[in-house]
């Protein structure tokens, strides 16, 4: 009786640790729906630039995205002025073809262009770090999208300064998160062969 008693037990206490992980690993999959794009991350580098970015959901927590598509756009523009307004950059990111949205996209400026592509993200771009945020220093989940050579721009910078600018479309379709952050070009951006053809026009990661 003893030994059916201990096996009891043993199965008692498996069935217990199953329970306890199937639990965790829900929790580590649950992911809130992203709303806010912050803490845009455009560094500068030899080879390209470096981005990054951070989602929260509704409640300004950090979370992750699971799928999404959006746009970066890179551009040499004055601060003085703004060729690409919020409005025709939401729709160009919420265009995925003939549409009212994409005409309305087709009049974006492009004098102050440099590099502009779609983007593609998924769980895999999301990586732990920890960052300064405004309730302390915590690790949160960052999307990283790679860099972003400077020999796939379209010419070379003509001012030493620029805009990144990224637009990224909710997983429902619904609504569209924008960022940008100016950037001061380094020697190799200016030194760099631009403008080769390049199958993969999206960041190097």
């Amino acid at each position: 009786m003893c030994r059916g008693h201990e096996g009891s037990d043993v199965r008692h206490s498996w069935n217990v640790l199953l329970a306890m992980v199937a639990v965790a690993g829900c929790e580590r999959t649950r992911v809130t729906p992203p709303m806010y794009l912050e803490d845009l991350h455009a560094l500068p580098t030899p080879v390209g630039i470096d981005v990054s970015f951070v989602l929260l959901d509704r409640n300004r927590e950090p979370t992750v995205m699971m799928f999404g598509a959006g746009v970066i756009r890179i551009e040499d523009i004055p601060d003085t002025s703004d060729a690409v307004t919020r409005e025709e950059f939401r729709a160009r990111a919420l265009s995925p073809g003939d549409s009212a949205a994409a005409r309305a996209a087709g009049t974006l400026d492009s004098t102050w262009l440099l590099y502009n592509a779609r983007m593609f993200i998924s769980r895999d771009h999301f990586t732990r770090e920890r960052r300064a945020t405004a309730s302390g220093e915590r690790i949160i989940e960052v999307c990283w999208m790679g860099v972003y050579p400077y020999r796939h721009f379209l010419r070379k910078p003509r001012r030493p300064d620029g805009v990144v600018r990224v637009a990224l479309v909710t997983m429902d379709g619904r609504h569209v998160m924008t960022a940008h952050q100016r950037v001061v070009w380094p020697p190799e951006a200016f030194a760099e062969e631009v403008g080769r053809k390049v199958s993969d026009r999206f960041g190097d990661k």
